[in-house]
């Protein structure tokens, strides 16, 4: 099975909500040095897929996840950015683990509908 684009987007969807927006609770532990861990079980549900399968295929989601960019406006609509999302992605003790690029202005992760992801 492979991990499709709307799936890896759907992750980094669920990822930066339950960062930033509070929409999901994320236990303390979870937050180390701008690194979130969540558990395969979780991101799983998230896709819809077993998690058995999501095991065989976990490399492959990390792999995706490193490379989506972001682009959003600055102030005006001539004037756009890019970058990644993520520094780094990682897979450990059945946990997925990403730190999220500190660069990029907070308010775009906020507003996820001014924003364009690309692969």
């Amino acid at each position: 099975m492979l991990i499709t684009q709307e799936q890896v987007h759907n992750v980094v969807e669920m990822i930066l909500n339950s960062v930033y927006k509070g929409e999901f609770s994320l236990p303390k532990e979870s937050i180390i040095n701008n690194t979130y861990k969540f558990s395969i079980n979780e991101v799983a549900s998230w896709i819809g897929i077993e998690t058995e399968t999501l095991s065989f295929v976990v490399s492959e989601l990390c792999s995706a996840l490193i490379q989506i960019q972001v682009s959003y406006s600055v102030n005006t609509c001539s004037h756009f950015e890019l970058g990644v999302v993520f520094n780094r992605v990682g897979y450990r003790s059945g946990m997925i683990y990403v730190t999220i690029n500190k660069e990029l202005p907070i308010n775009i992760f906020l507003n996820t509908t001014k924003v364009t992801y690309a692969s």
